[in-house]
């Protein structure tokens, strides 16, 4: 039998042990589950629940993970490039331009102007007022009417070769002077071919290949046709001997952007013309007939030629009058074929028409254009003109689409320089010399029928 006093401590064991209890289960359904701590659980008996305390692990146990498989990403599918296109080629402009000039004269007084004290010559300021000018085009065509002869006299030293005949014979320093203005075709055909004989054309030609010109109107031949048959009676068969030097073609063309220009050239007139029989004439110059011109131009628009240019050199000196075969021969050339007819000789301005041919077209004649240099001391002597002529293939043809004119005038001296051609328009110190080329520029359109 428990004392009381014992009893009663016994009493406040059990409370204190119950208390506890219950304490530590309200801690329990205050805190949850919190991971680390001890949680208060029941284990179901059939006699009731009967507290029961299960430690908690600090970590929880590794779980296995399956690895994710990789993903082997899928190429985008490569763009194939659009084709490049390539540039179209920017088109060739069908036009093209050329001046047409006068007479290229180089005769005594001129050289004597042009020598040098230490030798030589200098013609070069004779075109040093347009040669800017002439640069503005694709061609510069004119006529050479001089030779070019260094074993012949010049002019200076022999002025006449014959009674009435004077003697044209220059220096190759004209042939520099004439290259550096800009000249790109010369014409060799006129009265004076063959006042230095056969050694003067084949010299002359000699010259212009070695300056680089294009040229026609003369041909070399080193012997005559008389000394060639006596030593060749009977060429071999399938042979064709022909003397060295002689030019098969009795034309050119010349060519720029896709237009070729046909030029064939004709004299009426030589001097001494006597002096060679007249086959061998024939072959070394180009001399006009009805039959030959219809020829040479069909022979140039058979080789190609889109536009023919036909010079001629004909009609009476120092007269601004066209006679009536000048007329008749242009309106041969015209029907013959020819887009633009050219004429030289009378040293003077003469005037220009538009022929009509039976095919419908309209050619374009200059029966003159006087001389673009000389010493002659005429006033006509020293009017010239520049024509600028632009071509354009329309439709298939080739026609003038543009002509422009340019009126100079030969003065005597300029700035201490002598035989100066000078546009009329082109303004001076000297009231004289203005006042000479507005007389000029007045002479000029009348001559030629052109507003001012």
């Amino acid at each position: 039998m428990l004392l009381p006093i014992e009893e009663v401590c016994m009493k406040k064991s059990i409370l204190a042990c119950f208390l506890l209890f219950v304490l530590l289960g309200l801690t329990a359904c205050h805190e949850g589950t919190d991971m680390g701590k001890t949680v208060i659980g029941k284990s179901e008996t059939e006699g009731g629940s009967t507290p029961t305390a299960y430690p908690v692990p600090t970590e929880m146990p590794t779980q296995a993970v399956t690895p994710t498989p990789e993903v082997t990403p899928t190429p985008l599918p490569t763009s194939t490039p659009l084709p490049t296109s390539t540039p179209l080629p920017t088109p060739t402009p069908s036009v093209v331009s050329f001046y047409m000039t006068g007479d290229l004269m180089c005769l005594g007084g001129q050289q004597n102007a042009a020598a040098l004290k230490g030798g030589g010559y200098d013609f070069t300021p004779s075109f040093a007022y347009i040669k800017e000018q002439l640069a503005d085009s694709d061609f510069v065509i004119g006529n050479l009417e001089t030779l070019i002869c260094p074993s012949f006299p010049y002019t200076a030293k022999m002025k006449y070769v014959e009674e009435n005949c004077p003697n044209c014979n220059g220096p190759t320093e004209f042939l520099e002077a004439v290259k550096d203005a800009g000249f790109d075709v010369l014409f060799t055909c006129n009265n004076h071919s063959l006042d230095a004989g056969i050694t003067g054309i084949n010299e002359t030609i000699d010259y212009l290949d070695t300056y680089g010109f294009l040229h026609t109107g003369t041909y070399k031949r080193e012997i005559s046709v008389a000394e060639e048959n006596l030593e060749n009676p009977e060429p071999e068969s399938g042979q064709q001997e022909e003397p060295e030097g002689e030019n098969k073609e009795r034309f050119i063309i010349i060519e720029k952007n896709g237009i070729k220009i046909g030029l064939v050239a004709f004299t009426e007139l030589i001097n001494l013309r006597e002096s060679l029989p007249k086959e061998e004439l024939e072959e070394v110059i180009n001399c006009y007939s009805k039959s030959y011109a219809i020829e040479l131009i069909d022979a140039a628009k058979t080789a190609g030629a889109d536009f023919v240019i036909a010079y001629n050199h004909w009609g009476s000196e120092n007269t601004h009058e066209v006679r009536e075969y000048q007329k008749s021969h242009a309106k041969v050339f015209a029907e013959a074929g020819a887009d633009l007819v050219i004429g030289t000789h009378p040293h003077c301005l003469q005037g220009r028409e538009l022929i009509l041919t039976e095919d419908g077209r309209e050619v374009p004649c200059y029966y003159s254009l006087g001389n673009l240099v000389s010493s002659m001391l005429r006033e006509i002597n020293d009017d010239t003109v520049l024509i600028k002529f632009t071509l354009r293939r329309v439709e298939g043809k080739v026609v003038i689409e543009n002509t422009e004119y340019t009126a100079c005038h030969v003065l005597d001296s300029l700035n201490g320089k002598s035989h100066v051609i000078v546009p009329v328009s082109y303004p001076l110190e000297k009231e004289s010399q203005s006042e000479e080329l507005r007389e000029a520029e007045e002479r000029i359109l009348n001559v030629l029928q052109l507003e001012q």
